[in-house]
């Protein structure tokens, strides 16, 4: 196993330990507020979780731009790709 590999197994053990177990409490989009803290001019989809881990896709790795969270139903298969407006 390489460096990157190794790397991306850590990264996956501390998103498991943040999420696993814990309740979604609200499904919002982000704020005007949290968008400019990240110096983004658009606003993704926030999935909160009763631990208080907040969850949004972003363009790429380094967060250089809100990304959309592609949601499959598991009897339909059905795919949604939700949407990042720009403006609400």
């Amino acid at each position: 196993m390489n460096q990157i590999q190794l790397q991306a197994k850590m990264d996956l053990l501390t998103i498991s330990a943040a999420l696993e177990g814990a309740a979604v409490t609200s499904i919002r989009f982000q704020t005007e507020e949290e968008a400019e803290e990240v110096g983004w001019h658009a606003r993704p989809i926030v999935i909160c979780f009763d631990n208080g881990t907040e969850v949004w896709a972003t363009r790429d790795p380094e967060g250089n731009g809100p990304g959309c969270i592609e949601v499959k139903q598991p009897k339909s298969g059905f795919l949604l790709g939700a949407p990042v407006p720009r403006n609400l």
